[in-house]
């Protein structure tokens, strides 16, 4: 299972843009409450494969579109999935690149860096 990443932009300041910019973990929160995440989420959980986000506790992403940001994860999230089997766990990151984006990146706990998950 390979690690899988897109990027999305990082709005720094919501001026001009015609969808919503929220700040990262509100608009993590609006993709929580979206039907298709809840329903991917249970047919993940279906499927015997655990995910686990890590956010970064940073002031470099300072607002997403919460649309683009649903639409990403879940695609991102879904192409590791499909590459996993049952019993694995899935980390995703959320990394600030410097090119003004967000890199969204999914890929096997044992592949996405040290660091010990709940079992």
């Amino acid at each position: 299972m390979a690690i899988v990443s897109e990027n999305i932009t990082i709005h720094r300041d919501g001026a001009g843009h015609a969808n919503e910019v929220k700040p990262l973990i509100e608009a993590l929160q609006d993709v929580a409450k979206s039907r298709s995440t809840r329903d991917f989420y249970r047919a993940v959980e279906a499927g015997g494969v655990r995910c686990f986000l890590r956010v970064p506790l940073t002031s470099d992403v300072q607002a997403v579109d919460s649309a683009a940001l649903g639409r990403v994860m879940r695609k991102v999230l879904r192409k590791a999935v499909e590459a996993a089997g049952s019993g694995d766990q899935i980390v995703v990151d959320f990394l600030p690149d410097p090119d003004g984006g967000l890199r969204i990146a999914a890929g096997p706990a044992t592949e996405m860096g040290d660091w010990s998950l709940p079992r």
